[in-house]
């Protein structure tokens, strides 16, 4: 992801099998993106010790589900919230796009 404004690289995601993926911020702290639970799975970033940092609940609603984002109280702090949770809601239009196809 790089800023539009200063051309200055804010993270670079890369993908791994299954959806998983790893966010690597310009300080070298790294963000795992994965799901948890069994049914519903719920898509997360946790930190690399397994810390959630944002977990993204889908509640179904007729024919449809929608998402909403939940930060965990310790990861507030993180000027990073803003473009972790539009990253999260891209992936998972992208999982739902590739489902219907």
């Amino acid at each position: 992801m790089i800023d539009a404004t200063t051309r200055e690289c804010l993270a670079v995601f890369q993908r791994r099998f299954g959806g998983n993926g790893d966010v690597t911020l310009p300080d070298g702290r790294r963000v795992l993106w994965t799901c948890r639970g069994w049914f519903p799975r719920v898509p997360l970033f946790t930190t690399s010790d397994g810390f959630p940092v944002m977990r993204f609940p889908v509640q179904s609603r007729w024919r449809h589900a929608t998402e909403s984002v939940e930060i965990d109280e310790t990861a507030r702090g993180m000027k990073e919230l803003p473009m972790l949770a539009l990253l999260g809601l891209y992936l998972i239009v992208l999982r739902r796009r590739r489902q219907r196809h």
